[in-house]
Parts: C-alpha cells; structure tokens; sequence
C-alpha cells in the first residue's frame, strides 16, 4: 500500500469517526434528556422524595451536552472516544448502586441489576462497535467487566450465573477488535481499487489486488501486441484563441464525451489524454488474436460518424464544425507504470505508440480523416472499405509506410 492510499485511509477513518463520535453523542444526549423526567415521575409517583436518580441522570444530561460539544470542537481524537465509551460504561453501571442507596434495599431491588446490568453494558459495548476503533473496543470491555463486578458482587455476591455474562461482555471485545480490523481491511482494499484505477486497466486489476501490496511499481515492462489509435483535432488550437477558457474546456469535455463513449463500445483502454487529442489502444485488455486490429478500425470508422452527428448539434448552437484526424497502427509495445512513488501512471510505450502518433499528424498531408497502416490491416477479416494510398513517410521511421484510408462512399470527412 502506498503512502498516499495510507493518507487517505486515514483522513477516511477520521472523517468517520467524527460522524460516529457526533451520532453517539447525540444519542447520549436523548437518552439521558429522556430519561431525567421519566425518572422524576416514577419518583413522584412512589413517592421517593429524594430525587436522587433524578439528579444523577440531570448530571449525566449536562455531561452528554459536554461530550456533545466536544466531539463538534474537536472530531473524535482517541482520548475523546477512549473517555466517552469508559463515560458512557460507568454511567450505566453506577446508576444501580446510586439508586440502592436512594431507595429501600429489598429483594427486589437486588434483583433489578441482575437482569439489566448486564444487558444495558452488553448495549453500552454494541454502540461502541460502530467506532470501529482497536483501542475503544479493549478498553470498553475491560472497564466494563470491572464495573459489573463492582456493582453486582456487593448487592448479591458471587454467584456462578455471573460467568457467563462476563463472558459476553469479554466477548464483545473481541467482535469489536475483529470488526475494527475488518473496517480497516476493507478501507485499504477500497484505496488500494481506488488508486489503482488511477493507472491500471480494468483486466488487471483482480490480478494486482489479490497481489502483495508492493506490486504495483513491478506492474511494468510485460510486452503485447496492440493496435493503437491517436486521434486529435484540427485547428482546434487556432479556434480556442477566440473563446473564453471555460467554453474552451466545455466545448473539449463535449467532444472527448462522446468520442470516449464510443471508444467504450469497441472496448478501447484510453491511453491518455493529449490536449485536444486522445490515445486509447485496442488489444490489451483482453489479449485479442488480432491484437485489437478490428475494434480499433470500427471504432475509428464510429468516430468519424459520431463527430458528424456532433457537428449537427454544434450547426444549431452557430458553432463551427470539428474536423479530426485518426492513426491506427499495430505493433509491440511494453505496458507498465511510469512514474515514481505516489506519481504513477499506467501506459503503453514503443514505436507502435510514435507510429500511431505520426500518422495522425499525415492525415493532413494526406488529405484525409483517417489513416491505417498495413500491419492493421493485414490483421483485418474484411477490408473491404478500406483503400490504399501512396506510401508516406513518417518523421523517424526510415522506411516508408503503407498506409489505407477509407473508401469516399464511407464519408469520411477531410
């Protein structure tokens, strides 16, 4: 796991924890504001002139408006969770031995925290599970087992039906530990799916992340035969020089939309954004026989049409048309990370990549919308509405290529 999915593990956990810390605290806040009147007239009502529980439950009320404003201050830092779980488990269990000291001490009142005692701090302990935190879920069973023999063995002794509700109770430590645990785990899994997608295709993903950690900067140097697609628009410069910046970035956000919608379709992996221009390659995702030589060419074939059915849209609104041109070429690449420490980037690099690239440039030389070399379309099934051109010769390749277009019945623009 990288540093940086650390970090945002933790602001993740942080985040949490204050809305935890701020749910708990708010329901702090009503039980106790609820049960101060509730208690008050159970006690007028036996007549207990005292008001001792009452007051004690008054007290736990301003106590919680406290733990409130606190937790809005300052989040949930540990000591805060710490001290309001260890809070909330003595106020529970304390309230018995206070109400024994305001009331005759009977049978039955002996009896009563023998079948709540227990379950309120078992209760107490289930709250205290959404935290999600080691430390609280240690020691809230700890101070828990503590206060329940506290209380229970002056008013009744030691008897053996006590074991087992210690035993929930240490339980409860030990669920809460594990669940901690689990919220962590799969905060870093989703982190790591996260960070990953940054700069890994989709098929590798399953692979990477049933992985070590440490594999992501190992991803790089696997070779594969691919078909790659540079496309980029015309004049597309000179035209953003009369536009304000933000019509520029929403006419761009419009155009690549529908272009990666299409790319999408013929199951395309974008490359990179290039400016005005795009890089996607066909091939690698699912290892295709033809190295993704017919998606890359139907899907450049869409593009064409897509743009022209963008064109249509862009008369009506009075802006003026875009014009593209499209390389398609295959060849061996090497696939892999670039980059270092938390600066990643999942790409393709070889001369498969510049060959695209500098046939899209030709297209304007060439006349034409698209150009695809012969390495593709001698993978192709059909060919049949493609034609061929004189060879051209790229910048940096020292032999000439031949190159095909589209057959003019394919309206193509140009």
């Amino acid at each position: 796991m990288s540093h940086g999915a650390d970090r945002d593990i933790d602001a993740t956990l942080d985040r949490a924890r204050r809305d935890i810390e701020l749910d708990v605290a708010r329901y702090r806040c009503w039980v106790f504001g609820s049960v101060t009147p509730l208690t008050l007239g159970v006690s007028t009502l036996l007549r207990d002139g005292s008001g001792t529980v009452t007051l004690y439950f008054a007290s736990c009320f301003v106590f919680a408006l406290l733990i409130y404003r606190l937790v809005r201050r300052l989040g949930a830092p540990l000591w805060l969770s710490v001290a309001a779980v260890v809070a909330d488990v003595l106020t529970m269990a304390f309230v018995f031995p206070i109400a024994a000291v305001a009331a005759p001490v009977t049978d039955d009142t002996k009896m009563f925290p023998v079948y709540v005692l227990g379950a309120s701090l078992v209760g107490i302990l289930a709250i205290n599970f959404s935290r999600a935190n080691v430390m609280t879920a240690l020691v809230g069973p700890l101070v828990a087992l503590g206060a329940f023999f506290a209380v229970i063995l002056p008013m009744r002794g030691f008897e053996p039906a006590q074991l087992p509700i210690a035993i929930i109770i240490a339980l409860m430590g030990a669920v809460g530990v594990a669940m901690a645990h689990r919220t962590r785990t799969t905060l870093e899994s989703f982190a790591r799916t996260r960070l990953l997608r940054r700069f890994v295709p989709e098929h590798l993903l399953s692979r990477v992340l049933d992985a070590a950690p440490d594999v992501v900067p190992q991803l790089g140097g696997e070779e594969h035969t691919v078909t790659v697609l540079a496309s980029d628009l015309r004049g597309f410069t000179a035209m953003s020089e009369r536009l304000a910046p933000p019509e520029v970035v929403r006419q761009l956000n419009a155009y690549h939309g529908v272009m990666l919608e299409v790319v999408r379709r013929h199951g395309g992996m974008l490359d990179k954004f290039i400016g005005d221009g795009m890089l996607v390659v066909f091939g690698l995702r699912d290892a295709a026989t033809d190295a993704g030589a017919e998606a890359a060419v139907s899907c450049a074939r869409e593009m064409l049409d897509a743009l022209s059915e963008l064109n249509l849209t862009r008369g009506r609104e009075g802006l003026d048309p875009l014009r593209a041109g499209i390389g398609v070429h295959s060849g061996p690449v090497v696939a892999g990370s670039i980059g270092a420490g938390d600066r990643l980037e999942f790409t393709v690099i070889g001369d498969a990549v510049n060959t695209a690239a500098r046939l899209e440039g030709l297209t304007k030389e060439a006349g034409v919308s698209l150009l695809v070399t012969a390495a593709t379309v001698d993978r192709l099934a059909d060919a049949g509405d493609l034609r061929e051109l004189p060879a051209m010769s790229a910048r940096g390749k020292r032999d000439a290529l031949r190159v095909f277009t589209l057959v003019p019945s394919a309206g193509q623009m140009v």
